[in-house]
């Protein structure tokens, strides 16, 4: 519970630094090629370094996957796919692991514990995605 909730918090947190740059316009040109989009749309409805929506209706399902920035909205974030499946590969096998206890005759004393390999790789899998946080992607400068 304490790794997600580190990265929960602490995501926010790294991202509070890069909404105080201004990412390379050429970096903006480029975005705005890959999502059709005029450079000044992607500079204004930016904050910072950090690509913004204009509308929450622009939103999609892959925006989960994709970027951040201004630098890599355009790309697949492959630390937010690493998580996602971890996160779902885990989420699968502990729930199988409580079938499997809930399947046995007697009653069910407690849930299954995780294991010390379990938590490790999931302490790694967070630990990567927060570094990748801190990763400038748009060759940015201070504002």
């Amino acid at each position: 519970m304490g790794i997600a909730t580190t990265s929960l918090l602490g995501t926010p947190l790294l991202l509070t630094n890069k909404r105080a740059k201004t990412p390379d316009s050429r970096v903006v040109d480029n975005t705005a090629a890959q999502l059709a989009e005029s450079p000044e749309d992607i500079q204004a409805q930016s904050q910072g370094a950090l690509y913004a929506n204009k509308d929450i209706h622009d939103a999609r399902l892959a925006g989960m996957f994709q970027g951040d920035e201004v630098g890599n909205t355009a790309q697949l974030d492959l630390a937010k796919v690493q998580m996602f499946y971890f996160t779902v590969i885990a989420a699968v096998s502990y729930f199988v692991s409580l079938a499997t206890l809930i399947q046995k005759p007697g009653s069910v004393a407690e849930l299954p514990a995780l294991s010390q390999g379990f938590i490790a790789l999931l302490a790694i899998s967070h630990g990567g995605y927060l570094v990748s946080k801190t990763t400038d992607h748009s060759n940015s400068k201070p504002a």
